[in-house]
């Protein structure tokens, strides 16, 4: 764990453990006599578990333990909080808004946040650069992993990384199709319509809505089918990693209901549509908000090379989305356009009200 080689790192520099206990928080102390009365202090607030402490627990610890050592004559106590996080942009937003919570911003006391996900040390504003040498060792402390934690974190992160909301939808699209050439033709539009494809007049006067999800899985031909589940696949594997696997199937199902409906409303005559590229320019609405977020994350001063990057990176997966609006006439733009807005509002209300807030901490 990361609090054990945090204190193995602190006891090779030369620090002693003290005895420290805090209710409902795990709080380490060790102290370090430099020429006898003067007292350099560090302490490990862990909380990997979920606990938060907040910048008054970090003050008062602090102070309570200062005054012990002044008591035992101590001329000079320097000291500094370690808080081990998993979750920094949460840990860093307890007690906003609180006023009987001090942030961490408005405590007068040293710290560092230790970010056991991002394997990085984060250093605010005001704070100092190093202490006691310690920058290096906790570097290495939080890059370091036992092995045991290894095996368990890489299967696990394996495990969780996966992207099953996208390879169960890949997995139904290439199965209905399949299903679909064996008994007929999927280039055959009244094959298609008989299956379940998309048609306005069926779907607005004829109440047959599932059509609006049936036709989200279905296909004209080959070419078809290998553009979308291209996108999807790329597509899809970065926006579930990044906003997890329901979030994601809601957004691509909720896109692809959107896109339908304002196909259907503004469809002229008796049309046969199918296909997932609604969803598809949805999930690339989400994509577009998803790495401006990220963007607005990094520190402004480092923040024009990753926007550079990112919109280059975003250019290029608009191209290659839209490419087939571009060569194929026939393809339904307005599905495309609805699909695309719906995914950038929906993204844009994960962010604002939905789990997404934590991380968006109203720079958007």
């Amino acid at each position: 764990m990361l609090v054990d080689r945090v204190e193995k790192a602190l006891l090779d520099k030369g620090f002693i453990k003290g005895n420290i206990e805090g209710k409902d928080i795990d709080i380490r102390s060790y102290i370090k006599v430099e020429n006898e009365t003067e007292y350099k202090v560090v302490f490990v607030f862990n909380n990997e578990a979920g606990t938060r402490s907040g910048g008054g627990i970090l003050e008062d610890i602090s102070r309570r333990i200062a005054q012990i050592l002044y008591m035992k004559k101590a001329t000079d106590v320097d000291s500094i909080c370690l808080v081990l996080t998993g979750n920094p942009e949460v840990e860093m937003g307890y007690g906003r808004g609180d006023n009987q919570i001090k942030s961490y911003n408005d405590a007068n006391v040293k710290y560092w946040l230790l970010d056991s996900r991002g394997k990085r040390i984060m250093i605010f504003e005001n704070q100092p650069d190093d202490f006691c040498d310690l920058y290096k060792s906790m570097e290495i402390a939080l890059n370091s992993v036992d092995e045991d934690e290894k095996n368990e974190t890489s299967f696990l992160s394996k495990v969780k990384m996966f992207p099953y909301a996208t390879a169960l939808l890949i997995f139904l699209n290439v199965a209905y199709f399949i299903y679909l050439e064996m008994i007929g033709s999927t280039l055959d539009s009244s094959f298609m319509l008989k299956h379940g494809a998309s048609n306005p007049q069926k779907i607005l006067k004829g109440g047959e809505y599932y059509r609006l999800v049936t036709s989200m899985f279905m296909h004209f031909g080959i070419e078809h089918i290998l553009g979308n589940m291209f996108m999807l696949a790329v597509l899809g594997d970065k926006i579930e990693k990044k906003v997890k696997t329901i979030p994601f199937l809601f957004m691509y199902l909720s896109t692809g209901l959107i896109a339908g409906i304002v196909s259907c409303a503004n469809a002229t005559g008796d049309v046969v549509g199918a296909g997932a590229s609604g969803a598809i320019y949805g999930i690339l609405g989400v994509y577009i908000i998803v790495t401006m977020v990220e963007i607005l994350q990094i520190p402004v001063e480092k923040r024009m090379v990753t926007l550079k990057s990112g919109v280059i990176r975003v250019i290029l997966v608009v191209f290659l989305t839209m490419s087939d609006v571009l060569i194929d006439s026939s393809v339904d733009v307005t599905a495309h356009i609805a699909g695309l807005i719906a995914g950038l509002i929906i993204a844009r209300l994960w962010f604002l009200l939905g789990p997404g807030r934590e991380i968006l901490k109203k720079r958007l």
